[in-house]
């Protein structure tokens, strides 16, 4: 793969405060776990050559890129959305690579099939944290667009069983909203 372009995010970056540097995804990170697929790409797990700690990477054509992260970067700072760290963009595969922390427990979907209903105290909770996500997308002028419960990430199983946290995840048919506007399908 040809050198990408690589994008920093944080809690209070902007699209514009992105700083881009010139590296490769396979400079940083190995290739872990196939994770799955999406409408427009795929997930894989990758270690950080340096620290060893695992994220996830979004794969995602370019052209389907560019929205995704100015939308994601403005809103990784909550505490029910999954963060977005970086980004490296290849243009002679035309791929982009999102790198996300990584959540070990799954898809709410896939919980709900290993667990089956939950008790209503712990839907409940996970409601409350969906709705706070959604709100504070809502309160940037960003609509979701997409939720569903394979959007809703465990970041951990075995906490998820005494502690219901969950980080909304896939901003790709994500888009700013304002009054007045109408929305048109992607």
């Amino acid at each position: 793969m040809a050198p990408g372009l690589q994008f920093k995010v944080g809690e209070n970056s902007s699209w514009e405060q992105i700083k881009i540097r010139g590296r490769k995804v396979e400079d940083d990170y190995t290739a872990g776990e196939y994770l799955g697929r999406g409408g427009f790409g795929y997930v894989t797990e990758v270690i950080h050559k340096i620290s060893g700690e695992r994220m996830a990477c979004k794969i995602i054509p370019l052209n389907q890129a560019d929205n995704e992260i100015r939308i994601w970067s403005e809103i990784s700072g909550h505490r029910n959305i999954l963060p977005l760290t970086s980004v490296y963009r290849d243009q002679n595969s035309n791929l982009a690579y999102l790198i996300t922390d990584l959540c070990s427990g799954g898809s709410l979907c896939d919980m709900m099939q290993m667990d089956g209903l939950f008790c209503e105290k712990k839907a409940a909770m996970i409601m409350k944290r969906l709705v706070e996500a959604l709100q504070y997308c809502h309160d940037k002028g960003i609509i979701h667009r997409d939720v569903k419960i394979d959007n809703i990430l465990i970041p951990s199983k075995i906490a998820f069983h005494s502690f219901p946290d969950i980080k909304l995840a896939d901003f790709g048919c994500s888009t700013h909203f304002s009054e007045g506007r109408k929305l048109k399908s992607s």
